[in-house]
């Protein structure tokens, strides 16, 4: 079977970007005695957060075997949404490994009711099997929890739990070491740490992000658990932004006070031309190919283009077109090109797209015009530029990557390079592209 090129990667043999590096860096850091409560993976969509996951869980399955592994669960939080809280893998986690150990303390047991009712109310029959839990479970647990303890608790209450932070950190901390006592008995792990790896926060609401990231700031940064986020650093502030935009937070000051050590995954230096090449290579049939072989250094050296998930996309369309060439055909150049385009600014792209020579000439004079920097054009020339939100205009990316690869256009005797856009839009439609 194929390998899924867009999927995250978890052999190390497909590590065309030297990802293991930093994997094996933080792999190290969860290891140490003085190691945070919570560290951070940052880089945005498509940049390879979740690839180094997957290689720390492959480097820690080694370890599992020599009897020194962390116990580490994997949580996709955005799989968890429709549960309403994200919550709900944690607790299970944490209950399956108390429940090795007698649970003797009592506001261990309060907590593990508290959440799990939290979590369970309004699941359906689908997410409690998800979660290894059966809809008659659900429904004696909950029963339960509307009958209140001796001192008047009502333990389907969650705003109590909330509002007494303290009381509820004591709880998780608990909860926490009773879990541990079960993992010694297990015997596979080291018997310190509790390990949650979370991927995709920042793509769930807003709401359940902070949520979670301030649960973990206020009551659930416990000695013997630790938490990793592999987020983008920049959604994140913003939805903190959001949320306290009347008191002027600064969402990178406040996830930095919640997450203290962070990895940032950068582009470079392992995205040299070897390194594109490799990943090229990795799209199915691409390599064996040689009518379809591309010349790397045409292309744009930009960090938004040579973001891996956008790499591998808009080669795939590429291939895809020219392994069963249609009625059209751009030159390869051209193909690539606009495929770039495509999935680097899709807003821009729509826009562009078009089979009226008159429109993409008016779409791209006004890139021209900046290039040339004509703070006047006649208005001949104003007359037939098409408008174009400021947003793409003051885009420097955007205006730098128009101004290279559409080098040959020169606004007046381009009839054929305006024709060869035309077909490339046309070949990309044919593949699925708008």
């Amino acid at each position: 079977m194929a390998r899924d090129v867009h999927a995250p990667i978890e052999d190390e043999n497909y590590d065309f970007l030297g990802r293991k590096r930093l994997a094996r860096k933080v792999y190290n850091r969860l290891s140490d005695t003085d190691c945070p409560p919570a560290i951070g993976i940052y880089g945005g969509w498509g940049t390879g957060k979740s690839s180094v996951l997957k290689l720390i869980y492959r480097m820690n399955d080694k370890e599992i075997q020599s009897g020194n592994g962390l116990f580490i669960k994997e949580i996709d939080a955005w799989a968890y949404e429709l549960v309403g809280s994200l919550f709900s893998p944690i607790i299970v986690a944490l209950k399956t490994l108390a429940e090795k150990e007698i649970v003797s303390g009592i506001s261990a047991q309060k907590y593990m009711k508290r959440l799990r009712k939290f979590v369970l109310l309004g699941a359906s029959d689908v997410v409690l099997r998800k979660l290894g839990l059966s809809l008659e479970d659900a429904k004696k647990l909950i029963a339960d929890a509307e009958t209140e303890s001796a001192d008047g608790t009502n333990y389907l209450d969650w705003k109590n739990v909330v509002d007494d932070a303290e009381s509820t950190r004591n709880a998780f901390k608990e909860l926490i070491n009773v879990a541990l006592l079960g993992l010694k008995k297990e015997g596979k792990y080291r018997s310190d740490r509790i390990v949650f790896c979370i991927d995709n926060l920042d793509r769930c609401s807003p709401e359940n992000a902070i949520h979670l990231l301030e649960s973990i700031r206020n009551f659930l940064s416990v000695p013997g658990c630790i938490w990793v986020l592999a987020v983008d650093s920049d959604v994140i502030a913003s939805y903190v932004f959001k949320k306290y935009d009347d008191a002027a937070v600064d969402g990178y000051s406040y996830l930095d006070k919640i997450v203290p050590e962070q990895y940032h995954l950068s582009l470079s230096p392992t995205m040299d031309r070897d390194g594109i090449v490799k990943l090229l290579n990795s799209v199915e049939g691409f390599s064996n190919e040689s009518r379809v072989s591309i010349e790397v250094e045409k292309i744009p050296q930009i960090p938004k283009v040579l973001v891996p998930r956008r790499l591998i996309k808009s080669v795939s369309k590429f291939y895809e077109y020219y392994k069963d060439p249609l009625e059209v055909s751009p030159s390869r150049d051209m193909l690539l090109k606009l495929s770039f385009l495509y999935h680097t600014w899709p807003a821009f792209y729509q826009r562009l797209s078009s089979a009226s020579k008159e429109h993409i000439r008016g779409i791209l004079d006004n890139f021209i015009q900046k290039k040339q920097d004509k703070t006047a054009a006649s208005p001949e020339k104003k007359a037939m530029l098409v408008s174009l939100d400021s947003k793409f205009i003051d885009d420097k990316e955007l205006v730098y990557f128009i101004q290279l690869v559409f080098d040959k256009y020169d606004g007046e005797s381009s009839d054929r390079y305006i024709n060869d856009i035309i077909d490339g839009i046309k070949a990309l439609r044919q593949v699925g592209l708008p």
